[in-house]
Order: C-alpha cells, then structure tokens, then sequence
C-alpha cells in the first residue's frame, strides 16, 4: 500500500465515522421533534461561562447559554439551557422563544432553533465531507507534486 492509499483510506475512514456521528445526531433530533409539542418559553437569563474561547481570539472568553423557562402541561415551571453559547446576549432577557418539549419528560425540552436541534448533525456532517473531499482531492495532489518533482 502506498503512502497516497493509505492516506485516502484513513480520512475516508474518519469521513465515514464523522458521516454515522451526524446520522445518529440527526435520528435523535428528528425522532424528537416528531414527538415534541412546541410552547412558548421566557428567557430568564443568562448562564455565563468564563474562558470559552477558542485560542488567539481577542475577546473576553466569555460565552452566554440562553436559559429558558416555561410551563409544561400540568402548569408546572420547567427550565431549559441552550446547549450552544455565544460571545453576547442576542436575546434580551424576558424575549419570548419557541421550545419544544416532550410531555411527562421535562429534561427533554430544547430551545427550538436550526442549531440548537441541528447544529450537532451539521457540523459533525460538515467535518464529514470535508474529510471526504480531502480523501478524493488530496491523492490527485500527490500525483502533481511527484510528477513536478521529477522533472
């Protein structure tokens, strides 16, 4: 096996992997919102992470995770924080958002937004097809940097 297979094999294999993280990302967040009952939630603040930034970003490191509240079926106060953060707050606190929840299971509820439900699928999916598109471009860049090389 030459150095160029095995390249292409091992991001076709990481591709793949990637490929059945967002399958299974997007499974569950489909069977979830087939189940789930939309309903309006108050944003009540704020949950504030301190040092969350990526390296060499110039900002404070600080991340703001929506929490939500809202009341389920029997009346009863259920709260939800947004799995996504961001470096400031784009909803101000007591704005209405939608959130979907499945009744009897209060831990279940998620702030209906594209990427609070689907960010984990696509991104997982994106790294897939990055890595697939660097397993089926790449080789063809060996084959131009040995034939110039040669010359």
């Amino acid at each position: 096996m030459t150095l160029r297979q095995a390249f292409r094999r091992a991001f076709l294999l990481i591709a793949l992997a990637l490929f059945l993280i967002a399958a299974g990302h997007a499974a569950t967040t489909a069977l979830f919102v087939l189940r789930a009952q939309p309903t309006s939630g108050i944003v009540v603040g704020y949950r504030v992470v301190e040092g969350a930034s990526p390296p060499f970003v110039a900002d404070d490191g600080r991340l703001y995770y929506a929490v939500v509240e809202f009341e389920d079926a029997h009346g009863v106060s259920q709260r939800v924080t947004s799995p996504r953060g961001w470096r400031s707050r784009p909803v101000a606190a007591g704005s209405e958002i939608e959130v979907l929840w499945i009744p009897g299971r209060g831990t279940s509820a998620r702030i209906d937004s594209t990427m609070d439900l689907w960010g984990a699928a696509l991104i997982f999916g994106g790294l897939g097809l990055l890595f697939l598109l660097i397993a089926v471009a790449a080789p063809a860049g060996f084959r131009r940097s040995r034939s110039h090389n040669q010359r």
